[in-house]
């Protein structure tokens, strides 16, 4: 079977939208916090939960896709 390419750019851009929107679903607390400079990031469990998440989504697309060359 042949697979379809993906640019890495948006190889990257497809596994973080949907490790972002898997991980609303996988954590029952808020998922953000503010820091002090003012920056919006996860929290360090939601960090934890999304980088797991991260690497299943692109185990996952490996299997659908090529993920291209720069």
């Amino acid at each position: 079977m042949i697979l379809p390419t993906i640019a890495p750019d948006k190889w990257v851009e497809l596994q973080a939208e949907i490790s972002g929107e898997w991980l609303q679903d996988a954590v029952s607390d808020y998922p953000y916090v503010t820091q002090k400079n003012g920056d919006v990031t996860y929290t360090d469990n939601a960090q934890s939960v999304f980088n797991s998440i991260y690497d299943k989504v692109d185990d996952i697309l490996h299997m659908f896709f090529i993920k291209g060359d720069n």
